[in-house]
């Protein structure tokens, strides 16, 4: 759950940080994306006069975009009330999570809307069915999106074991599409939970050159930063 409150709370910075960093070599690439991704977020005075800006915009020009906006700003704001206690950003949570589907009422297309409405889902009230089927409308609303992809993938494979046949295959329609992408964020995205990496190994297994290409990166991750899957 850290790891997705993670990708919730930094997701609007590291949208920026995969476009700048798309054309370095992967390793270089995802060492400056780990550096930047550490600079501390807003804080919890500047969200409230973003959602009050927020606010006064809507009321000028109620759209899709902005009921949107209000979610992530939302969503970054409860993570910073957590920190101060289980449940305090609740509230937050909530206006999140009715901010996401106001857009989703006039825009249902959104993949990233749908993703957002999930991570909230999750944080609510864990993996829910709720939660599961936002994700998969999020893949196959746009499966190719830089910016989320890792995130839906990560998620995906944290819950295998509650998906549905059909949320299931869209996870591993996300899988091959981030793989195609770049496989060095594709390994960064498996979550450390048993069962994960040996299921993107089968998704392999009829592909050597790749399953090879697999076990440098973990190597390279082992040796480097410690890092290992169960």
């Amino acid at each position: 759950m850290a790891l997705l409150a993670l990708l919730l709370g930094g997701g609007m910075f590291l949208h920026a940080v995969h476009r700048l960093t798309a054309q370095l070599p992967e390793l270089e690439a995802l060492a400056i994306r780990e550096r930047l991704a550490a600079v501390p977020g807003p804080s919890a005075e500047a969200l409230h006069s973003a959602l009050a800006a927020q606010r006064r915009a809507e009321e000028r020009r109620p759209t899709a975009e902005g009921e949107h906006r209000r979610g992530e700003l939302f969503s970054a704001l409860a993570r910073r009330e957590d920190e101060g206690g289980a449940e305090r950003g609740r509230a937050s949570w909530e206006e999140a999570r009715a901010a996401y589907r106001a857009s989703l009422a006039h825009h249902p297309g959104s993949s990233r809307v749908w993703l957002g409405l999930a991570m909230v889902e999750l944080r609510l009230a864990g993996y829910s069915p709720a939660a599961l089927e936002a994700l998969r409308l999020s893949i196959e609303r746009e499966a190719f999106d830089p910016d989320v992809l890792y995130s839906r993938l990560t998620l995906g494979l944290s819950a295998w074991s509650l998906l549905s046949p059909p949320q299931r295959r869209a996870v591993e329609r996300q899988f091959e599409t981030a793989w195609a992408y770049n496989t060095t964020w594709t390994l960064q995205a498996i979550p450390k939970v048993a069962g994960a990496l040996e299921r993107v190994r089968g998704w392999l297994a009829d592909r050597p050159e790749a399953l090879r290409r697999l076990d440098v990166m973990q190597r390279h991750f082992a040796e480097t930063q410690g890092v290992t899957w169960p």
